[in-house]
């Protein structure tokens, strides 16, 4: 007797012929195929930058940004309040140390933790 499974692409019914088969074609299992390295590529193109931006040293607010995972306004809101140290090297360009901004997100993540563990 002979299952019949649902295509794991297109989502049609077929019946398969050994109990590993989850695509109704050949054509299925080829789109299938691409589709999964399309998005391998684009998650690998996505984090590349990222994994740029960690290495540097000194990183501008936007790159600042990138890595904290909040826009450029609540980097520089950081800065104003004296939360974030930066250098600023002229009235236009400052910088973070990549080396600060960490010790700084591991000062929010213990005061978050402390405020989420005395509740």
């Amino acid at each position: 007797m002979r299952k019949t499974r649902k295509c794991a692409f297109c989502g049609r019914e077929f019946t398969c012929n050994s109990g590993s088969q989850r695509y109704c074609s050949e054509h299925c299992a080829e789109a299938a195929k691409a589709q999964r390295k399309k998005r391998q590529q684009d998650f690998l193109k996505a984090v590349q930058p990222v994994i740029d931006i960690a290495s540097q040293e000194y990183l501008t607010f936007s790159k600042a940004a990138i890595l904290m995972g909040c826009s450029r306004q609540y980097v520089y809101k950081l800065v104003n309040e004296g939360k974030l140290p930066a250098s600023r090297i002229s009235n236009r360009m400052a910088f973070i140390r990549r080396q600060t901004l960490r010790r700084c997100l591991l000062a929010i993540l213990i005061i978050e933790y402390c405020q989420h563990t005395s509740l």
